[in-house]
């Protein structure tokens, strides 16, 4: 790779110069999508940085919409996703925010022997460009301990369409599933406890974008609820 990829997530105080050297192909998946009311590809295609690189687990991810003039794709345009060490499309991947307008959700999560994280990121392509079509979407984390355990598991909520417009955005929202659970200390499998409660995350809703209120009352329950069961979020 001469030219570096766009990375999606760089901040415009330190920005992400991406990657440039040598890559191997390891794998690709393609979605049909919808944008502008317009079939498109979504082409999410992985690569492994064969030479030094400050990219996180060593590999380029990256995102790419195609149309398709007279049979033939032209590039929209394209974007390094993988932030973590595991990136890749969710088991459904394709969100209909708008009536005429798909983002594609990804999937970037980390593992290890008591905790691990997974961050779900749409992307979608706003004037010409892909960009997070959420900001500030809560980060999911797993952990356990000697006694106790916690899972969190969510999914995007598309709600009704208020608008007749195909341009207005869909209401959308996160649920997020917690479940806390308690061990016996002589038997590491049995359950003595088990709590679980879902929170309803919802996003504001901006012209073409949405983003997630930090200090709503949603998100503020939810994060009590973990402590109260003995554990803590960053």
């Amino acid at each position: 790779m001469t030219k570096p990829f766009r990375v999606l997530d760089q901040s415009a105080d330190e920005p992400d110069p991406g990657y440039t050297g040598k890559a191997e192909f390891v794998d690709a998946q393609a979605r049909q999508i919808l944008v502008g009311g317009k079939p498109a590809i979504a082409l999410l295609a992985t690569y492994n940085a064969t030479e030094e690189s400050s990219r996180i687990g060593g590999q380029v991810v990256v995102l790419a919409f195609f149309r398709t003039v007279s049979g033939k794709p032209i590039l929209m345009d394209a974007v390094d996703v993988a932030t973590d060490r595991f990136c890749g499309f969710t088991d459904n991947p394709v969100l209909r925010y708008k009536s005429d307008n798909d983002a594609l959700v990804i999937e970037n999560s980390h593992f290890n022997s008591s905790e691990n994280y997974c961050a779900l990121t749409p992307v979608a392509l706003v004037k010409n460009r892909l960009v997070e079509l959420v900001k500030d979407v809560p980060t999911l984390y797993n952990a356990k301990s000697a006694g106790a355990s916690m899972v969190e598991e969510a999914k995007f909520v598309l709600g009704k369409q208020r608008s007749s417009s195909s341009s207005a955005l869909i209401p959308l929202s996160m649920s997020i599933k917690v479940i806390c659970k308690t061990y016996d200390q002589d038997n590491g499998e049995k359950v003595l406890s088990s709590k679980q409660k879902t929170f309803l995350i919802p996003f504001r809703m901006h012209s073409n974008t949405y983003s997630v209120n930090l200090k709503s009352k949603q998100l503020t329950a939810l994060q009590d609820f973990v402590k109260k069961n003995g554990f803590d979020t960053p």
